[in-house]
């Protein structure tokens, strides 16, 4: 469970580092809006501010962390 408490802020670090591209989506720039974090120890994980869908942003970091953990690495992640 501690290691899935990283990938929030290890997704939303990628962001601002630009490390992670993805295409203009309508969802899951609604789901970005609505994620808050909640911590977690000296870490913290997504959850919805108000009523609505997160999923899309939780599904994101979950796609970079699978990426990041993977046998052979590539320059960026690009996620459609």
């Amino acid at each position: 469970m501690r290691e899935l408490s990283n990938i929030a802020p290890i997704f939303v670090n990628a962001l601002a580092e630009h490390d992670v591209l993805h295409a203009a989506d309508t969802d899951l720039d609604n789901a970005a809006e609505l994620a808050a974090a909640r911590t977690i120890g000296d870490s913290y994980v997504f959850q919805r501010r108000t009523n609505g869908n997160i999923a899309p942003v939780e599904a994101a970091a979950f796609a970079y962390y699978a990426y990041m953990h993977r046998p052979e690495t590539y320059d960026k992640l690009q996620v459609f």
